[in-house]
């Protein structure tokens, strides 16, 4: 799931400093990974670039 996003070279960054549009990412990779069986998303694409606003619409 890190790969998918991007993030993988960030998987042993403390998350405070990641750019804004990472740690949207890494709230995304939670979510997803969680056993929720509804997840409710506010502006999930604000901070992200147009390639991960593709990715996450994918």
């Amino acid at each position: 799931m890190l790969d998918r996003l991007g993030l993988s070279e960030y998987k042993e960054t403390h998350p405070m400093s990641l750019s804004g549009g990472q740690k949207q990412r890494v709230t995304i990779v939670l979510a997803l990974l969680s056993d929720m069986k509804i997840s409710a998303f506010d502006e999930p694409t604000s901070s992200m670039d147009h390639l991960y606003m593709i990715k996450f619409a994918e």
